[in-house]
């Protein structure tokens, strides 16, 4: 029934991508936490929900989910932001903090900690559909959310089955040659998730 009901609700969305439905359905859960006040995950921003497509992201904020349905994904983007909030409060505060997503799918993370000042900037590795279709996504919580166009992560299309290609990527990340801004600085702390 879940299945079906996200199928319904991104039919008509001109963001959603045509052959991903498993990570649209993480991001509806994702954001069924992140709008209950009483999660862990609570986001007081919006940023996932903000994601979502207008005509049913309301219902999310209903409360009528059985709990079984996003914890464990809840209980996954807890520990996970907590780990790396505790290595920004273990840093110096002139310490630098990128994170850097391998197959985050459309995981808002890297947004909401830089929001909040725990990251700095982050770099995202995925498949070049995943990108893709995030960056249409992302294009869209922009146009509602004007003030998080600094906020979106670097991009970058690799197949994270193809080692070298991953590993070159990783390089140029590091380096500085992935963009041609940015050049590895000492300071930086590289938190890979």
């Amino acid at each position: 029934l879940e299945k079906r009901l996200v199928q319904i609700m991104t039919w008509f969305d001109p963001c959603s991508p045509p052959d991903s439905k498993l990570s649209l359905r993480v991001l509806w859960w994702k954001a069924i936490a992140a709008t209950d006040q009483s999660s862990p995950v609570f986001e007081k921003d919006g940023v996932t929900y903000d994601m979502l497509p207008t005509g049913f992201r309301w219902l999310v904020r209903y409360p009528f989910h059985p709990r079984w349905v996003h914890s464990v994904i809840e209980i996954r983007t807890a520990y996970l932001d907590q780990a790396i909030a505790r290595i920004r409060s273990e840093t110096k505060s002139s310490t630098k903090i990128r994170l850097i997503s391998m197959g985050g799918g459309y995981d808002a993370r890297s947004i909401r900690l830089q929001l909040q000042g725990i990251i700095d900037e982050a770099v995202e590795l995925d498949l070049p559909k995943v990108i893709e279709a995030k960056r249409r996504l992302l294009g869209r919580l922009c146009k509602r959310r004007p003030d998080l166009n600094t906020s979106l992560p670097d991009f970058y299309p690799v197949d994270l089955t193809d080692i070298d290609t991953v590993r070159k990527t990783l390089v140029d990340v590091l380096s500085g040659n992935g963009d041609g801004n940015r050049r590895y600085q000492p300071q930086w702390y590289n938190i890979f998730s």
